[in-house]
């Protein structure tokens, strides 16, 4: 099974390009995560940016009858967040791009290995060989991500982490699941496109 000529030069646009690996092989490099990352960074950082002044939360809460100790400590909480906003923002955001370029990175870095192997050893040896291997419908061999899945969730939970951390100087093991599942399902709809691009230019 013999794999066809690429041209190197093409470059689709609708998500990926065509690059060469280190040996030379030409291979079709994703970058789908880091654009989910940068959606993604826009309500991570908008929820920093739009925090309102301790007064103002504490306007809000005057008719609720919130004990005051419970009081005090959200509007300690509250001051601590609005002084640092900005500063929440910028660490929100940079760390959702950051998880969707080390997504790209780990997923392109396989799919040089796949190219490299098929180049040395066939395509049909390579899908033979590889569960993770698919054949596109110019029958080229190419990898099919799984990385957004394997790390989505784990890279969500950290995100929790942090912002529990932000938010209140502790581990909120909530904060953790709920964006451990975010992060599990943007992983997956990062893998989707990330694989059909990939399948559909390869």
């Amino acid at each position: 099974m013999a794999i066809s000529a690429i041209n190197v030069e093409q470059t689709p646009s609708f998500r990926g390009k065509w690059d060469r690996t280190d040996k030379g092989t030409p291979y079709y490099k994703t970058n789908v995560g880091l654009k989910a990352g940068a959606v993604m960074a826009v309500p991570a950082a908008l929820f920093w940016a739009t925090q309102k002044s301790a007064e103002k939360q504490m306007d809000m809460l005057k008719n609720l009858n919130v004990p005051d100790e419970l009081l005090t400590n959200i509007k300690v909480g509250a001051e601590r967040v609005y002084k640092y906003k900005y500063l929440f923002a910028a660490i929100a955001a940079v760390s959702s791009v950051g998880c969707g370029i080390l997504i790209d990175y780990l997923r392109n870095k396989k799919a040089q290995e796949t190219a490299d192997a098929a180049k040395a050893n066939g395509a049909k040896a390579v899908l033979m060989s590889d569960e993770s291997v698919e054949l596109s419908r110019k029958r080229r061999a190419y990898y099919k991500s799984g990385e957004g899945f394997k790390l989505g969730g784990a890279l969500g939970a950290v995100c929790g982490l942090m912002h529990g951390a932000m938010a209140s100087k502790t581990f909120s093991i909530g904060s953790a699941i709920i964006l451990g599942l975010g992060g599990l399902a943007m992983g997956s709809i990062v893998d989707h496109y990330t694989n059909k691009d990939a399948h559909k230019h390869a």
